[in-house]
Parts: structure tokens; C-alpha cells; sequence
């Protein structure tokens, strides 16, 4: 966020102007019994307030377009659509007369049993770092604030108003769960942040002066901070660490921080540098000029609604595919069998402030009875998402086994997980197990695709059937993108932003102390486990070759620039797109590093026999790890290995490179 010197002398006079009780009235929501979505206009001065809206998938105000869940553009691994999306959620945002969308969620999975996994970009600080990066300028390019959260470690949804404090190590606080926010304050200019309900080592994250003082004084971020709703636990505590606005009301930064500050127990100067901040925000946002009148015709039009299936398409991950029984040829078929609850209703994630409506949605069922043309379609419900009866399984297995292929919608759902609502388990209810396993057992050709916002373990089930698809929450016209990948209108090049465990015996527990390895493919390689489905993992209806590895220079100082560059072939019959992806293994480290961590990506398309020349830079930042010591991040010299994969585990390339010191 840039604002210019003239710009800044204005805000100096309208705080010169304004009383102590106009000050403090920018630093919270309005309030009300319904939770307050806007702050308070002062007309004797022209200050307009902020008008917010929830996100991070659409806009949840009354009617918007449904995109797909972060977790499920994450699964594209393309922040350039990720920008386009942000664009068309902060053009609606604006259609609804809102200045503010709450978005991007920003939370590094630690755990997908964590509820919110949905609304987050997956495992990886890498990953999420460039998503959050065009998300937030996606926004930007619509002149509507952002809102990154959670701002801290904010990994659990379980007691999260009551002392739910989180343990962590500085480094790997400094390395994986803080890198995401650092990039949108220092390469997105982000606007506002949101600070997490949770603690973090004692201290709640709105009042927390470690945490804040990295965010202002270390990143130099300019914005404001923002509570969630309900998250500030303190008047002076909080003022004094470095939050600026308290939401949905005032009830410790209002009457009480009046108070605090006619004590001498707060400055005059910390109040007028959080109101600085806030209206700093209005003025980049154009509040007080004249604001544009909000426009529904906007709203869920063609482009937005096109845009989101393409996002759903772009982000179906083909996990499973023996024999090519995918895509479905419609010559050869004459019926098929649509199983599960999953198949007959759009799920677009969960219930809680990220939930929006649209005015329509298109369930996999209506998907497929609009691609299968003359192809008779049998449907069971089979079971419900936690059970079913009898009469419903005998009626799903009856219905298998009289069709060609038997396409199984599984899953979750937003009543099992969600904001509030953490996941019990990572596998399905008995009842689905038992209803994929039936079918499977009557038809040979079964297609498990799981709706759903975080991973599935399939045990006792994955080795039955032989295709598997993870849909996600794939947006209002989810239910065409599903059946566009079915029968290949659509190439699948979804990767996996998450680690599939083959069960949760492979997952560090589910505590409030932060393992030191870090999440996900990271915890993987350091115990040596095999995931079900490792991080970055995602099948093609056609096939890839990767060669001639070139890294330059193969020697260079420790803060100079190394460009890899490699050539990617399509060497099937089907166009497709491939996401080729780079980690970095340190040779020779004097701390502990991981076995290797993603450190750039390129997704490219290629039509049959087609190569192209794939080139990815690494700046010093790809190599450093934080010194505790130095307190500061260090690129040691050393040699380092390049692994380049289709997935965190499908390493197709290797080579080195040196960094030599100086003296």
C-alpha cells in the first residue's frame, strides 16, 4: 500500500482536528445485536467509515458468486488465475457497495483436521506465499482492501475464543507459518491484517508484541491491524503491542481506551498512529472521494460465473487411474450408476463466514445428466455422509451392478467441518466405506471422486476401485466442471496442496505445541514415511518428459540470483498442462533443514508432441533459514541439490549448485 506525501499531510490535519472520542471511534465497528460488518462515519470531518464484507471464496453478502474454495485454487497451482479471481470477487465486492473483502485466509495447514483447511491454501509457505501474493493485488486491481489472516499459527478451531494458546519454536514460526503474510505485506502492499483468535507462547495474538512488532517494525507494513470479530481480550495490552481496530464493537478499545488514555496509561501518539493507519487505508481506497453506486447486474455474471468453472475444473486432482479407465468414452457406454449423497447436492464449502449463496448451483449429478447425451443414467442415493439404511445401500448396489461404470461421490461436507467445527477424523464414516466397498465389489469399474475441504485416508477402500478424483468445493457450477474432467472435456492438472497420509497413524498428533520438522511433506521426509498421496501429486489423461536440466551460474556469492531452466514434453495424444516443480535440498547445513522444500513452480501446457523450455529463478530467499542467533535469516555457503518432479515424490531431475562466501 503506496500513499503519497500530500496524501499523508492530509490525514495529519484530520487528526489534528479530530477530538479524542473521534479518535477512538475509528478504532472499532459500529457494533449492534446483529455482529457489525462497518465502521463509524464522522460527518462533522467527512471521515466515511469502512463498510466489510466476509470472504475468501465470494462475497457473502446476500446473493454472489460462489468460486471454489482457496484450498481448491490452491490445487491449480496458478496464482495467475488465482489473480482473476480475486478481481472478480473484488468487483462484486464493490457491486455490493462494500469497501473491504475479509480475504485471503492465509493459515498454513498444520493439520487438516482442522476445520478451516477449506479456506487456506494447503501445507506449504511457498505455495501459499504466491497465492496470497495474487490474491491480494487480484483485489487491488479493483481499488478494494484486503483483510490477510489469520495472523498468527492459527491452526485450530477447537475452544479457539477460550486460552487456546499455540507453542512454537521462533524458527520454525519464522520459516513456515509467518513467510505467506511477510510476502503480502512486503511484495503485495497489503492493506489490513487480521489478527487470529488463538495465542501464540502466552500471549493472545491481537495483544501479542512479539508477533506485532515483526509485522510493523521488521516488515515495515503500513496498514492496520484488524481483531477477528471477538478476538481483542484487552484495552492497553492491545493499543500499546500494535492493534488498531477492534471488531465488531468497541468493548476495550471504545470507552475504555478513552479512559486509558486520560490515566496517561495509553499516549495520545499510539492512538494517533492506529487512527493514521485506518484512515491511511480509506484514502488509498478512495473513500473520501466519490464513491461508485453499487451495481448487482455485477453480480454472478457470465464472466464471473465462466471464470469460476473454469477455476474448478483447473483444479480436480486426478489421484487414481489404473488401466486409463478415465476419461469416459460416451461411445462405448450405455449406462452409468451416479451413487452417493455427494452426487445429488452442490456442497460450496462450509457453513461458517465463508460460506456464500449463489442464486443457483449445479450439482454432479445435473453435470453428468447434461455431458451423457443418450447414455442412460441410474441414481442411488446410497447412503447419507455419516449413514444409510439397508434399503438404500441394496438399492445403490442394484443400480452398479446393471451400468457400465459406477461413479461413487464420497466425502464431507460443511456440517463436518468448518469454522467452528474441527474434523474428528481424517477417514470416511463406516457407512460410506461400506457403501464404496459394495459397490466396487458388484462393478470392476468404479470411480471414487471426493467432495470435501481438506484430504481423505482411504483405508480398507483405495485399493478396490481404480480411478479416484478429489473435487474439492468446486464453486456453483461444480457439478459441470466434475463431469467436464469425467468425460474429457477437461484434462485434469490439479496437484495435491495437501499430504494424503495412508492413515492417521502417520500424522503427528493434534496438540497445541508445533512439531519443529514443520507440516505436511516436510514431517514426511523427516520420519520417512510414504504418504498415500504425497504434496504436488496429480495425474494427466496424457504423459510428460522432463530433460535437459541447466542451472546457472553453478557457482555464485550467497545473495545472487540461479535461473534453472528444463525442457517439458508432452509425449501422449491428449493437450494437457503440467505443473513442473522445483525443491531445494541444502547439502550441508550447520542447523537441521528439511529434506527438501518447494521453492518454485511453473505450470505449462503443451499440445501432443509439443516441448517447451520451462525457465524458474531463485533468489537468495530460496536458500536462507533463520539464525536464531543472528536473530536473522542466513544463506550459508554450500552446496545445494535442485530436485525437479511432478510431485514432491516424483523427482524426475536433479543437479547442483554452489554458493562460495565472499572473503
Amino acid at each position: 500500500m503506496k500513499i503519497d506525501r500530500k496524501t499523508e499531510m492530509k490525514i495529519d490535519g484530520l487528526i489534528k482536528k479530530m477530538t479524542l472520542k473521534e479518535k477512538v471511534a475509528q478504532l472499532s465497528g459500529e457494533g449492534g445485536i446483529i455482529p457489525a460488518f462497518s465502521t463509524v462515519d464522522i460527518r462533522r470531518l467527512g471521515i466515511p467509515g469502512i463498510k466489510c464484507a466476509d470472504g475468501p471464496h465470494g462475497v457473502r453478502v446476500d446473493k454472489a458468486t460462489s468460486f471454489p474454495v482457496s484450498i481448491s485454487t490452491a490445487a491449480t497451482w496458478d496464482p495467475k488465475l488465482m489473480w482473476k479471481l480475486a478481481a472478480a470477487m473484488g468487483r462484486e465486492t464493490r457491486a455490493k457497495g462494500r469497501d473491504q473483502l475479509l480475504a485471503p485466509c492465509i493459515n498454513i495447514c498444520r493439520d487438516p483436521r482442522n476445520g478451516r483447511t477449506n479456506e487456506a491454501f494447503g501445507e506449504d509457505p511457498f505455495l501459499t506465499a504466491r497465492m496470497a501474493v495474487a490474491y491480494v493485488k487480484g483485489l487491488h486491481s479493483e481499488g478494494v482492501m484486503d483483510c490477510v489472516k489469520h495472523y498468527a499459527c492459527n491452526n485450530e478451531e477447537k475452544d479457539r475464543h477460550n486460552e487456546n494458546l499455540v507453542y512454537i519454536d521462533e524458527r520454525t514460526l519464522r520459516e513456515i507459518y509467518l513467510p505467506a503474510f511477510k510476502a503480502a505485506v512486503q511484495k503485495a502492499g497489503c492493506v489490513s491484517i487480521m489478527g487470529a483468535y488463538n495465542g501464540v507462547n502466552g500471549k493472545y495474538c491481537c495483544h501479542n508484541e512479539h508477533l506485532l512488532d515483526i509485522l510493523k517494525n521488521e516488515w515495515g507494513f503500513k496498514g492496520f491491524v484488524v481483531s477477528d470479530w471477538g478476538a481483542c481480550h484487552s484495552t492497553v495490552p492491545s493499543i500499546n503491542a500494535g492493534l488498531d481496530l477492534e471488531m465488531p464493537d468497541g468493548r476495550y478499545l471504545g470507552k475504555d481506551l478513552i479512559k486509558a488514555v486520560r490515566q496517561g496509561k495509553v499516549k495520545m501518539q499510539t492512538v494517533d498512529g492506529a487512527v493514521r493507519r485506518v484512515l491511511r487505508a480509506k484514502f488509498w481506497a478512495g473513500l473520501f472521494g466519490k464513491k461508485s453506486k453499487p451495481n448487482e447486474k455485477l453480480v454472478q455474471c457470465k464472466q464471473h460465473v465462466d471464470l469460476a468453472r473454469k477455476a474448478a475444473t483447473e483444479s480436480i486432482v486426478l489421484l487414481k487411474n489404473k488401466n486409463g479407465l478415465l476419461p469416459l468414452d460416451t461411445r462405448k457406454l450405455k449406462s452409468i450408476a451416479v451413487i452417493g449423497h455427494n452426487a445429488d447436492v452442490a456442497r460450496l464449502g462450509d457453513y461458517g463466514s465463508s460460506h456464500v449463496s449463489p442464486t443457483y448451483t449445479i450439482t454432479p449429478l445435473a453435470g453428468i445428466l447434461e455431458k451423457a447425451g443418450s447414455i442412460r443414467i441410474n441414481y442411488a442415493h446410497g447412503c447419507t455422509l455419516t449413514g444409510g439404511t439397508r434399503d438404500m445401500m441394496k438399492r445403490a448396489v442394484s443400480v452398479a451392478k446393471e451400468s457400465d461404470v459406477a461413479i461413487l461421490f464420497i466425502g464431507i461436507g460443511g456440517e463436518m467441518e468448518g469454522e467452528g467445527l474441527d474434523r474428528q477424523h481424517l477417514y470416511l464414516p463406516a457407512d460410506q466405506v461400506k457403501l464404496i466397498r459394495k459397490i466396487a465389489g458388484v462393478n470392476k469399474k468404479t470411480i471414487a471422486v471426493i467432495i470435501g475441504g481438506s484430504v481423505i485416508t482411504m483405508e480398507g477402500w483405495v485399493n478396490r476401485v481404480p480411478a479416484v478424483l478429489h473435487a474439492w468445493y468446486p464453486g456453483l457450477e461444480g457439478g459441470y466442471a466434475i463431469a467436464d474432467v469425467l468425460f474429457g472435456g477437461h484434462n485434469p492438472s490439479g496437484k495435491m496442496p495437501l499430504t494424503t497420509p495412508q492413515s492417521e497413524k502417520q500424522m503427528p498428533g493434534f496438540t497445541k505445541v508445533y512439531q519443529k520438522e514443520g507440516p505436511g511433506y516436510r514431517w514426511f521426509d523427516r520420519r520417512k514415511l510414504k504418504p498415500l498421496f504425497p504434496f504436488g501429486h496429480g495425474l494427466s489423461y496424457t504423459e510428460f518428459k522432463y530433460s535437459a536440466l541447466k542451472i546457472h551460474p553453478k557457482k555464485s556469492f550467497p545473495r545472487e540470483k540461479v535461473t534453472v531452466s528444463l525442457d517439458v514434453r508432452n509425449t501422449g495424444r491428449r493437450t494437457g498442462s503440467e505443473v513442473v516443480q522445483l525443491y531445494i535440498r541444502d547439502l550441508k547445513s550447520s542447523v537441521p533443514r528439511p529434506e527438501k522444500e518447494l521453492k518454485g513452480f511453473a505450470k505449462v501446457n503443451l499440445n501432443p508432441g509439443e516441448k517447451k523450455k520451462v525457465k524458474i529463478a531463485l533468489d537468495a530467499d530460496a536458500l536462507v533459514f533463520y539464525d536464531v542467533k543472528r536473530k536473522n535469516f542466513v544463506v550459508e555457503p554450500g552446496k545445494f541439490e535442485v530436485l525437479i518432479g511432478s510431485s514432491s515424490q516424483d523427482i524426475r531431475l536433479k543437479g547442483r549448485f554452489e554458493k562460495v562466501s565472499r572473503d
